[in-house]
């Protein structure tokens, strides 16, 4: 990004500066933090909540189940799904799966898994793509599959493509950055 730099540096364009410089700066407790905040997505994941409209449903089952089969096997954990949004509890064991998997990154890792996670509403697509069980290309259309469907069911609201365009940006730098630094 900083050989595109021509006569003026736009810090807001430059994803893995911004990225790399916020991390330099995380404490202890700041770290500390950012995990209990993604560990605390395992309550409410994206993945265990299914809609009650039977086609999406469907689709729902065929993308996230394998994800959610692969979590359970890989971190020895029971997952509980639900249909519709009435809450669930998960096993305290999920919780400490995904707690010892984030203990393991690094600063510059944990900033931008920490935005990752809460863009998926899921932080068992980012432990599968950080384990390279799923691709962030696909990890995203997941992550967007509610979204995807009700514009096809529905029709296209412009506003809400320049919205998910902006997401799907955002999500793809920061899975370039993770893709960068894991190498």
């Amino acid at each position: 990004e900083w050989r595109a730099v021509e006569d003026k540096i736009d810090l807001y364009g430059m994803w893995m500066t911004r990225l790399a410089g916020g991390a330099t700066y995380i404490s202890d407790k700041e770290k500390a933090q950012l995990i209990d905040d993604m560990v605390g997505y395992i309550q409410t994941d994206l993945l265990c909540y299914f809609s009650e409209d039977q086609d999406l449903n469907l689709l729902q089952h065929e993308q996230w189940e394998p994800v959610l089969k692969w979590a359970e096997k890989r971190y020895e954990i029971t997952l509980v799904r639900t249909a519709g949004l009435m809450p669930v509890v998960q096993p305290e064991n999920a919780a400490h799966a995904m707690q010892q998997l984030l203990q393991s990154l690094d600063a510059y890792s944990l900033l931008a898994a920490s935005r990752l996670v809460a863009m998926f509403g899921s932080i068992l697509l980012f432990a599968a793509c950080y384990e390279g069980k799923v691709s962030y290309k696909n990890a995203i259309a997941y992550s967007m599959l509610d979204e995807t469907y009700q514009a096809k069911k529905w029709g296209v609201d412009a506003e809400a493509v320049r919205t998910q365009k902006a997401k799907k940006h955002e999500m793809r730098e920061l899975a370039k950055y993770l893709e960068l630094i894991a190498k």
